[in-house]
């Protein structure tokens, strides 16, 4: 697994989450600082396109939809 997803985590789908209510798209989390970026935002600008899609994919994968 890449060390990135230490530090970032895409969420999507959570209801009992409150920020989805905000980021129905889905978001960013940097689970070090807190930092929140939208899924149109998105992290590519931070982290780089490739590690951007490996977070996000993550979600699919650790949630069983991939």
């Amino acid at each position: 697994m890449d060390p990135i997803t230490k530090t970032w985590k895409f969420k999507y789908d959570d209801m009992r989450d409150p920020l989805m209510k905000k980021y129905t798209r889905g978001y960013y989390l940097n689970l070090e600082n807190g930092d929140v970026r939208s899924f149109e935002e998105g992290i590519a600008h931070i982290v780089g396109k490739a590690k951007e899609r490996y977070v996000y994919h993550m979600w699919w994968i650790e949630n069983g939809s991939f």
